[in-house]
């Protein structure tokens, strides 16, 4: 018997935490039960699918947190958000057993760590809390839920600075000469090495719509030395790359700068500087109206999180060796049947873009050490090559065995993004009064960040997944005449453990629009109109009260794929 359980022991620790409804059974996560309007259906499928104990807990929080924001409960929403920021403040100390879990079983059955973006959004929906209770309150009681919404921005920015002070942030432009053309001609023969990806192209290095938000309730505060340098640090951002790098455009920008240099105005003591940075940054409109403003007006700010984050799966392939030529070959197991068509060109595309042979010096070596066929498979496979003593290494230490006819392996990625909206409208008081612009892109900075990290999670993967075959063939070794069996078995699970980690914050908007206006002092009926691509259009309504010399803000979400709903349509009215 004891004999027995010392065979199983390599079976037990393939196991791991694997659970038969993770293997067979996939419940829909939050994201996909919101994006048809059903925000309790969301809650539900949240509470089945994650614990607040368990791998997932930051999701539990994050996601219950932005659901109850949704439903307008508020104190609640920012108990399960505080919980996430704690658990993300707390992800850098992982155990020696987390890590040896990681490794054996794979990323999907580690504890969810988050990504560096999400983490922005966390004290983002916090403050909006704050800033939605405030609008009900008077007195001490409102005043306190504004300097509470001004806690979060700060910590918001000491993440943001954190940030930057580890990417080194968005900067400007490197002028021309020797030094611009030297730079560029590492990057053609980067390309012509078979490295084309500009990895710090794709790099999140600051958010300048957080900074932007965060001029805003400065502003709203009459806080104007800090809305200052709030603003100015989200123009200079946007300016820099921010803007370009997701495709926001101009406009915002322009916004960015036009709202930096009115608080230098009104805050006084700046006017050398306004006065040159309103020369070169600004519309000849946005002149006129900065050189005509005396006092701070009313305006009308509004902020519309639009559709759904993109959500991760799961790009299949099979690892086999290449003895003739010495070399690993990854072949994509790309998605079949007629439903699954998108899938599959979405698969092949990810695959072609970041892992498949594809490059010049791929290709030529493909050629130089097989044939022509070799060569143009590169287009469909990735071929890692074992050169000399890594490949006599690789014998001796059991890997060329261990991965015999084929070993699954799996990376995350994330599917084209769905284009459904072509525009936003504000209206008030019944009238057309402008476009909202893009200020920021989620569904952008999630896959430029998923195309950044690509290249080493296929290593990981390919190292895990040899390590779990090799660790399966010593089975037949130890065990006898039940080596075989015990082989086959551990192959087996490895294949259903190879999944790709496709975790990540369902519930998000794929894009934040905005616009702010100046308006008259009283009480405005305003309205967004949504126009989707397919001819629906999506109006969502409320009343706002300008009566002060500050900014007022209307924070909606609008989901394309539903609105008709009579739950989420309502709540968008009431925000």
């Amino acid at each position: 018997m004891k004999f027995c359980i010392q065979l199983m022991l390599p079976v037990m620790l393939l196991t791991g935490c694997v659970s038969t409804e993770n293997l067979f059974v996939k419940n829909p996560i939050p994201g996909e039960v919101l994006a048809k309007g059903d925000i309790v259906g969301a809650e539900q499928a949240t509470l089945k699918e994650y614990t607040p104990d368990g791998d997932e807990k930051l999701l539990y929080h994050m996601e219950l947190g932005l659901l109850a924001h949704l439903q307008g409960q508020f104190d609640k929403s920012n108990e399960h958000l505080a919980q996430a920021e704690s658990i993300v403040e707390e992800r850098y100390t992982i155990s020696v057993s987390d890590k040896f879990q990681e490794l054996m079983s794979g990323p999907s059955f580690s504890p969810y760590k988050g990504f560096i973006f999400e983490d922005t959004f966390i004290n983002y929906y916090k403050a909006l809390n704050y800033l939605k209770q405030a609008k009900s309150t008077t007195g001490t009681e409102k005043a306190d839920l504004l300097d509470a919404a001004i806690v979060e921005i700060r910590r918001m920015n000491l993440h943001l600075e954190t940030l930057v002070n580890e990417s080194g942030g968005y900067k400007a432009p490197e002028e021309e000469g020797d030094a611009g053309l030297f730079a560029e001609l590492l990057g053609i023969f980067n390309a012509i090495a078979g490295d084309s990806l500009d990895k710090e192209g794709l790099e999140y290095k600051d958010d300048a719509y957080g900074h932007y938000l965060s001029g805003l309730l400065f502003e709203m505060a009459n806080d104007l030395d800090n809305a200052r340098i709030e603003y100015e640090k989200a123009a200079t951002a946007y300016e820099n790359g921010f803007a370009k790098q997701y495709g926001l455009g101009d406009q915002i920008v322009q916004q960015a700068w036009y709202d930096a240099i009115k608080v230098m105005k009104l805050d006084g003591g700046y006017k050398s500087k306004w006065t040159r940075l309103a020369k070169q940054k600004l519309t000849a409109e946005q002149k006129k109206s900065i050189l005509e403003m005396k006092k701070a007006s009313p305006e009308l700010v509004v902020i519309q999180d639009l559709g759904m984050a993109p959500q991760r799966d799961s790009l299949e392939m099979m690892m086999t060796i290449d003895a003739s030529q010495q070399a690993i070959v990854l072949s994509p197991m790309l998605a079949f049947g007629g439903r699954d068509a998108a899938k599959q060109r979405d698969q092949r595309t990810w695959f072609y873009m970041l892992y498949a042979d594809n490059q010049v010096g791929d290709v030529v070596r493909n050629y130089v050490t097989g044939d022509a066929i070799t060569a143009a498979m590169g287009f469909a496979q990735k071929r890692i090559s074992l050169p000399g003593p890594i490949w006599e290494k690789a014998q001796d230490v059991g890997l060329i065995a261990a991965v015999g006819n084929g070993v699954r392996v799996s990376v995350p990625y994330y599917p084209q993004p769905k284009q459904e909206v072509a525009k936003s409208e504000l209206y008030v008081d019944g009238k057309l009064v402008k476009n909202l612009t893009m200020a920021h892109s989620l569904e952008q900075v999630a896959v430029q960040e998923q195309m950044r990290v690509a290249s080493d999670e296929i290593i990981a993967a390919i190292a895990r997944e040899t390590l779990k075959a090799m660790t399966a063939e010593k089975a037949s070794e130890y065990g006898g005449q039940y080596g075989a069996l015990l082989s086959m078995a551990g192959k087996a699970l490895n294949t259903f453990t190879a999944g790709a980690d496709t975790r990540n914050w369902s519930t998000l908007p794929s894009d934040v629009m905005f616009t702010r206006i100046p308006v008259t002092a009283g009480q405005h009926q305003v309205e967004v109109r949504t126009y989707l691509l397919n001819g629906q259009v999506l109006k969502q309504q409320t009343l706002v009260n300008a009566d002060s010399n500050q900014p007022v803000m209307w924070h909606t979400r609008t989901l394309p794929e539903d609105m008709s709903k009579p739950a989420l349509t309502a709540q968008a009215t009431m925000k």
